[in-house]
């Protein structure tokens, strides 16, 4: 009889147990609906989240779990010209980038468009990066633009963790931190054509779990919309500190093969997105 009542109370609480966790996947879910969001592709560690807004203008949101084993690469070709801290960049149209990208990594998501970079006349086929970058634990460029006039923030990418600190200007200092990936961006609040509906490229880093760390890399990606909505649409999503990545033509996203925002421009350097092991 004891053992009867021990399987009934265990059964009951397997119960409540259910019950809790479906109400929590449907406040989810209702809230992703609730800010027009709708999830369009997923695999292990990566999903994307399309937002269809009038006038044919959509926003997309993927995010990327670092703790399921998804990662980010940071991708650029070596014109083997310049020199070794500031070289020049081959630029490539995304679709190429893409085509690259699948072909050589079987877990490949998508590729964003990454980096500031110059475009003046004189850089048509190649060109230099405006920030540091960091990829496999190799300083690709130290930037052409480090001065402390303007506001900086920069994406660092630690195994299954990633954070976004100040920069200040000092691109040796970064050389020297043990995260293989970094990335430097401009801070949100930082004015480029700030009202005007343009590309825009955002990345935001979240603590999913609540555990003081940031799990979850978030990257805003639109044709058409305000620094404001980027900002915004990320925070919905959780992103607790954020960064502005290169924007007008140049901001585009493929995902599995299908371009979701399209640019005229060519661009040199590229967001890759892995996603994890199924």
């Amino acid at each position: 009889m004891n053992c009867l009542n021990d399987y009934r109370s265990f059964m009951s609480l397997v119960k409540l147990f259910t019950s809790v966790l479906l109400v929590s996947l449907n406040i989810f879910a209702a809230k992703a609906q609730a800010n027009g969001y709708t999830l369009i592709k997923e695999a292990a560690g990566v999903k994307l989240y399309q937002k269809n807004n009038t006038g044919k203008n959509p926003f997309f949101v993927q995010t990327v779990d670092l703790s399921k084993g998804a990662c980010l690469y940071f991708l650029a070709k070596d014109f083997l010209t310049g020199t070794d801290t500031h070289p020049y960049f081959e630029r490539k149209s995304l679709p190429e980038v893409w085509e690259g990208f699948e072909d050589t990594c079987s877990h490949a998501f998508a590729v964003v468009s990454g980096q500031f970079f110059r475009k003046d006349k004189e850089h048509t086929n190649i060109t230099s990066l405006a920030f540091p970058v960091k990829s496999d634990s190799q300083m690709i460029s130290y930037g052409y633009n480090n001065g402390l006039r303007v506001r900086k923030r920069c994406l660092l990418i630690e195994r299954e963790h990633a954070q976004m600190i100040i920069y200040r200007g000092n691109p040796e200092k970064l050389e020297e931190m043990s995260a293989p990936q970094l990335l430097v961006g401009l801070h949100p609040a930082v004015n480029k054509q700030r009202f005007q509906y343009i590309g825009r490229t955002f990345v935001g880093i979240k603590d999913a779990n609540k555990d003081k760390k940031y799990e979850q890399i978030l990257i805003f990606s639109a044709h058409y919309a305000s620094q404001k909505e980027a900002v915004k649409t990320l925070k919905r999503f959780g992103a607790k500190k954020i960064m502005m990545l290169e924007g007008g033509e140049a901001a585009q996203m493929i995902c599995k093969g299908q371009r979701y925002v399209q640019g005229t421009e060519t661009i040199p350097h590229v967001i890759g997105i892995l996603s994890g092991k199924d």
